[in-house]
């Protein structure tokens, strides 16, 4: 007959206490840091090997048109959020265009009721292939800690 070992009570007392304070910590930490709303925004450009720029105004994504390779092309969007409390933004972006892609302003506080203008910068190195880039504009806006 095999011979089990008595757990002790102190070991038993030690994880209670682990976890009472893993969980008071966890509540804590998102009480304080939140993710608020997630915002999207399409973005495409077609790399080209012509002298000529081109341009595309659809509504609701950012475009760049044809874009040859070395010229920098420039977009610019607003982010804003209505609440009464700061909120720290957090712009990244996504997809195959993301390396040709960057941002005046990617991590910043956003003041209560405000707005701030976004350039969006492209450039097609000479590494990039002729093709159509696209991708998603991630926006996070988080409770400030």
């Amino acid at each position: 007959m095999p011979i089990r070992k008595k757990v002790k009570p102190l070991h038993w007392l030690m994880l209670a206490g682990f976890v009472i304070i893993s969980i008071a910590f966890t509540t804590v930490l998102y009480s304080f840091y939140v993710v608020e709303e997630i915002k999207e925004i399409n973005v495409s450009a077609s790399h080209t090997n012509a002298s000529m720029l081109g341009f595309n105004l659809d509504p609701g994504q950012i475009s760049f048109g044809s874009t040859p390779t070395g010229v920098l092309a420039d977009r610019a969007f607003f982010v804003s959020y209505d609440k009464n409390y700061p909120v720290r933004v957090k712009i990244r972006i996504v997809g195959d265009i993301s390396p040709y892609i960057s941002f005046s302003k990617h991590d910043f506080i956003l003041q209560p009721n405000s707005t701030e203008k976004i350039n969006t910068y492209l450039t097609f190195t000479k590494k990039a292939l002729i093709k159509r880039y696209e991708g998603k504009i991630i926006i996070q806006f988080s409770k400030n800690i």
